[in-house]
């Protein structure tokens, strides 16, 4: 069965890295460039995107239209 990415996030120092969640529930680091998938346990170095009605907003902002 073929595992299918969303992508949730990116690299605060290289925005070329994405984060994206496996249908599995699991984070991985993308390469993009290289086509490369590892696993990741996202922490202060990702940008996590929180979805908003259609649109992506920065996790640090979300809390702030939310309220």
């Amino acid at each position: 069965m073929p595992i299918e990415f969303t992508v949730v996030g990116e690299h605060r120092d290289d925005e070329t890295q994405l984060l994206v969640m496996g249908t599995d529930g699991k984070y991985y680091g993308y390469a993009a460039a290289r086509d490369h998938f590892s696993p990741v346990e996202p922490d202060e170095r990702w940008v996590i995107q929180q979805r908003s009605d259609d649109l992506f907003v920065d996790s640090a902002e979300w809390g702030a239209k939310s309220s």
